[in-house]
C-alpha cells in the first residue's frame, strides 16, 4: 500500500513538472479523457480564457493523485496501528 502511495506521489510530481513548464511557456496541450483522443491546445496570448481553463484542469489533475496518495498513506498507517501482528500495533 505504501508503494502505491509513493507511485501516486511520483506520478503527481511528473504532472506537476509538466504543469509548471506549460504555465511558464504560455502554451498548453491537454489530451481529452475519452476514447476520441482529441487534443486541446491554447496559447496564453491568443486565447487567454481557454488557456486559463486548461491550466485549471492541469492543476486539478496534479492535485488528485497527490491527495489520493496521501489518503492511501494515512489508511496504511491506520491499518498498521490496528493490526495486532504489526510491529507498529497499538492494540493490546
Amino acid at each position: 500500500m505504501k508503494i502505491a502511495a509513493v507511485g501516486l506521489w511520483l506520478f503527481s510530481g511528473v504532472l506537476l513538472i509538466d504543469a509548471i513548464l506549460e504555465t511558464r511557456s504560455g502554451h498548453v496541450e491537454v489530451n481529452a479523457i475519452s476514447r476520441s483522443g482529441k487534443v486541446y491546445t491554447a496559447d496564453q496570448d491568443k486565447k487567454p480564457e481557454e488557456f486559463q481553463q486548461l491550466m485549471n484542469f492541469q492543476w486539478v489533475r496534479v492535485m488528485l493523485p497527490a491527495a489520493l496518495g496521501w489518503l492511501l498513506f494515512l489508511l496504511q498507517r491506520r491499518w498498521d496501528r490496528l493490526d495486532p501482528f504489526s510491529p507498529n500495533s497499538q492494540s493490546e
